[in-house]
């Protein structure tokens, strides 16, 4: 309604007095729809809101067959009847303005990274071997190996995100020989965070698989999960 309308009006004759409770009622309903407004944002600000993100640096999404020491009970870590390890970095920003706690992330629905899980602090896989035997006669030539040093970067449920914040590091899933199928390498594989409000799927790459030297010895602990 314009002013020069409500001039008009006045100079008909119409009061002061019967404008008064329309304008006092479409300041009302202004007022109204704005805090509509602002409770919608703010509730769809609250809302769990979790955004997952690669580096897809190289060697950063991959799956490892480790060295171990026969001289360490555990070496590389307490899992010695599994032949693989998968190592997982990733990035996580909360987009909530409430903080957010992941309790587990659950690989291809099988695989669970959670509270109770025991990662090293580094790995190492022998590509080649310095030694090789060729008709029983054995040469020497150059090692090749691989390393992770991941110390205290992985990422360890029960973990919290605060209100807009970013978390940083790496996962890490244990399997076994005959495990290795289930696994996309060099494509997408699903994971799975149980948070605070609800199970968030997202999908994550995986880029290679790193074996050691065939030539090497299998380790007896290797066992397959069918025969447990």
């Amino acid at each position: 309604m314009s002013i020069f309308y409500l001039a008009a009006q006045l100079s008909n004759g119409v009061s002061w007095q019967t404008w008064i409770p329309i304008g006092i009622s479409a300041i009302s309903l202004l007022l109204s729809i704005a805090t509509g407004i602002f409770t919608f944002v703010t509730f769809r600000r609250s809302q769990p809101n979790i955004r997952v993100f690669q580096s897809r640096k190289n060697q950063t999404a991959v799956v490892i067959e480790p060295e171990w020491n026969d001289d360490i009970e555990f070496s590389p870590d307490r899992y010695v009847d599994r032949r693989y390890r998968i190592l997982l970095e990733i990035t996580i920003t909360n987009r909530s303005s409430n903080p957010i706690s992941i309790s587990s992330f659950v690989l291809n629905d099988e695989f669970d990274f959670g509270a109770y899980s025991n990662p090293g602090s580094r790995y190492t896989i022998k590509q080649e071997s310095s030694e090789s035997v060729v008709n029983g006669i054995t040469y020497l030539g150059r090692e090749k190996i691989a390393g992770f040093s991941i110390e205290d970067q992985w990422i360890k449920p029960v973990v919290e995100i605060k209100p807009f914040g970013i978390l940083k590091g790496y996962l890490f899933w244990p399997i076994y020989e005959d495990d290795l199928p289930k696994i996309k390498i060099g494509g997408l594989n699903r994971l799975t965070m149980e948070t605070t409000f609800k199970r968030i799927e997202t999908e994550v790459y995986i880029d290679e698989l790193i074996k050691r030297d065939p030539s090497l010895k299998r380790r007896p602990a290797w066992t397959n999960k069918s025969t447990i």
